[in-house]
């Protein structure tokens, strides 16, 4: 899931012009008959969506980084990491350097759906393999692009394991209303949910659309709480939703808020409010890593690099690398992108989010949703949706 922010258009130049190669990279061009590859990584460095996707990075760096100093593979990895700035346009061209860097065999492109969905012809057209940690907008794996990959649940499949949890955990949820931003990555999950909600005989009492980064929100959420649901569905970004949430509770709000895996990030607590925080749970497009005894190991060298421990988001960014890593390997090195895009369809194997394969759009053949809630200020998993 994810948006693109108004700030987030500036010029393309100048965002070309920014090159971050990692400690494991160096130039990302090789020369003739060489074994060496760049990965590229577009992701929004800056803005405010980067902090949702600095662990994402970070992971995608240290798998790389890893599978370098292991010193197994044919030839060395780069990464060219770019910010796209969550524009779907900025996404675009970054797609188009990659895609004329003879030396880049991938793209892990990018962490909004916005971005994703304006990027994919271009990378279909290269023939260049593009495969994504988060974005879940269903589209994405619905246009035929053999090129396409993600190591993540579909919104359909976040929003199946929320209603399920909502009924199973919250039975005194009889009417439900969604908030969304009117954008690709936003206003697809509201629906969803609510035709998921319908169909588990919930009510739909209301739904509207708030224009992102705007701040106030108290004349949407007035005609939207004079409906009285039971619960609210943000379908936002951490920034807006953690706004909503504050001002809904200062308007007096008493009821149940849910979100998206968007506002899994501390600032979303630091923004709501510890108080208008508290007992929001959101449906996220995979598992705690810290509760899963077989991702150990990751969780260990993660913290170990970063000083933090890893969520969901960086533990699917390490598998969708490994991914690469192992597609890579298995094609004894170098450029050639149709017989990566080849060997990464017919991935399997067990990551740390759990077995990774895909059918034949790409999707994943065992995608996996975990709820998390706010419980004394902190983000903490509850579990999977089941």
């Amino acid at each position: 899931m994810i948006k693109y922010s108004k700030a987030a258009v500036a010029a393309t130049a100048a965002v070309a012009a920014l090159t971050l190669l990692t400690a494991c990279g160096g130039s990302s061009s090789g020369s003739s008959g060489s074994k060496d590859a760049t990965i590229g990584l577009a992701m929004p460095v800056s803005g405010p969506d980067a902090p949702l996707a600095a662990p994402m990075i970070n992971a995608v760096k240290l798998a790389i980084d890893e599978a370098n100093a292991k010193g197994d593979l044919p030839g060395k990895l780069s990464l060219d990491v770019q910010d796209d700035q969550s524009s779907p346009s900025v996404g675009a061209s970054l797609a188009r350097k990659f895609c004329g860097n003879n030396s880049t065999i991938a793209a892990v492109a990018n962490y909004a759906s916005s971005i994703t969905l304006n990027a994919q012809p271009v990378y279909n057209g290269c023939g260049l393999t593009q495969i994504v940690p988060t974005a879940s907008n269903d589209t994405l794996t619905t246009k035929g692009f053999k090129n396409f990959f993600r190591v993540t649940a579909k919104n359909s499949d976040a929003t199946v394991g929320a209603v399920k949890w909502i009924t199973a955990n919250r039975p005194n949820v009889k009417t439900v209303a969604t908030i969304d931003a009117n954008d690709a990555s936003t206003a697809d999950t509201a629906k969803q949910f609510i035709d998921q909600a319908k169909q588990a005989g919930l009510s739909s009492v209301d739904s509207i659309h708030i224009t992102a980064n705007q701040g106030d929100f108290r004349g949407a959420l007035t005609g939207l709480l004079s409906e009285k649901p039971d619960l609210i569905y943000l379908s936002a970004f951490y920034n807006d939703a953690g706004l909503i949430a504050k001002q809904a509770r200062e308007l007096g709000y008493k009821g149940e808020l849910f979100g998206t895996d968007a506002l899994d990030s501390p600032d979303f607590i630091t923004i709501a409010g510890a108080e208008a925080a508290e007992g929001v749970h959101i449906a996220s497009l995979g598992l705690d890593p810290t509760k899963n005894p077989s991702a150990s190991s990751f969780v260990e060298a993660y913290t170990k690099a970063y000083g933090t421990a890893p969520n969901s988001a960086a533990s699917q960014s390490y598998d969708t690398a490994t991914v690469l890593i192992n597609a890579w390997k298995s094609i004894g090195g170098g450029t050639d992108r149709a017989a990566l895009m080849e060997a990464v369809s017919k991935t399997n194997f067990t990551g740390v989010g759990g077995t990774i394969s895909f059918d034949q759009n790409g999707d994943m053949q065992e995608p996996q949703v975990g709820i998390t809630g706010v419980k004394s200020g902190k983000w903490e998993f509850v579990g999977a949706a089941e």
